[in-house]
């Protein structure tokens, strides 16, 4: 029993190193411009609002250190709090669900924001 516990860790570790990864711009630290405010995802190399074409109200923001709107987009001190980004200075900011929409203007039902990007090669 001990040699399949131990076979199943190493293949389990095994898969981490030989992972790759297909995202380009994974931190989203390569973008266009740096953002002035909210709703500015789309500064963002190789990022998207996913669901842009699906209705007015999502806004996914780019958030980033070289913004200067204390409290707006700038990472860490942003609109909604203090969160610095996990690496580099740039971060994405996302509804992921709101049931009651405090930030919009057309209150949908079930509020959402999504994201998309390009892979740099197939799966």
């Amino acid at each position: 029993m001990k040699q399949y516990l131990l076979l199943i860790v190493c293949i389990s570790i095994a898969s981490f190193l030989w992972g790759q990864n297909l995202v380009t711009n994974p931190s989203f630290e390569t973008t266009s411009a740096c953002p002035l405010g909210p709703g500015q995802f789309n500064l963002a190399t190789g990022w998207t609002d996913a669901n842009a074409s699906a209705d007015s109200c999502s806004s996914p923001d780019l958030i980033a250190g070289c913004s200067w709107q204390i409290g707006g987009v700038n990472s860490p001190n942003m609109l909604m709090g203090y969160q610095p980004s996990r690496t580099g200075t740039h971060h994405a900011g996302l509804i992921l669900y709101e049931a009651f929409p405090l930030f919009t203007t057309c209150i949908p039902d079930d509020y959402r924001e999504y994201i998309g990007g390009q892979l740099s090669a197939p799966m």
